[in-house]
């Protein structure tokens, strides 16, 4: 059945999501509320798996935010992430967007000079990484700079 141009807009009224805004503040609210008990099972480059219920994984994002914040980390600022996708990585991808940042995945694949030049074309306030990814960082910075700095 095919709708009218008339009738089009009453046709998708309730199909659209018009009474909540299409947010991640929404989706870590409802991870608690509805699914708290549920269960988030992330495997590490190791293959260590790591549990937590959406609850924790809710609270942990909320404290991540907070942290950043104290960092000075503001909405509209960009964050960037080298990390493998571990629980710590689900946690930076819904905290940053939640408090207004920007978030932009670094690929840990990618070779030296590359993330370098991401990173500086971002104008990064701030990365979250892993002690392997910053070990690849830190390569990347000699590569880039021709001398190591530390973040």
């Amino acid at each position: 059945m095919t709708a009218s141009a008339s009738t089009a807009p009453h046709v998708l009224e309730g199909l659209m999501q018009h009474d909540v805004p299409l947010a991640l503040d929404h989706v870590l609210r409802r991870m608690r509320t509805v699914v708290g008990r549920g269960t988030v099972v992330t495997a590490g480059p190791d293959g260590a798996r790591t549990r937590a219920t959406y609850a924790d994984v809710a609270a942990r994002c909320e404290r991540l935010a907070g942290a950043l914040a104290e960092l000075g980390i503001g909405p509209g600022d960009r964050v960037g992430t080298l990390q493998w996708n571990t629980q710590a990585h689900l946690e930076a991808y819904l905290a940053v967007p939640c408090m207004g940042a920007v978030l932009h995945t670094l690929n840990l694949r990618l070779f030296p000079e590359r993330l370098a030049f991401i990173v500086k074309h971002a104008e990064d306030a701030r990365s979250s990484s892993t002690a392997r990814s910053r070990r690849c960082w830190r390569a990347s910075r000699v590569s880039s700079t021709g001398s190591s700095t530390s973040s």
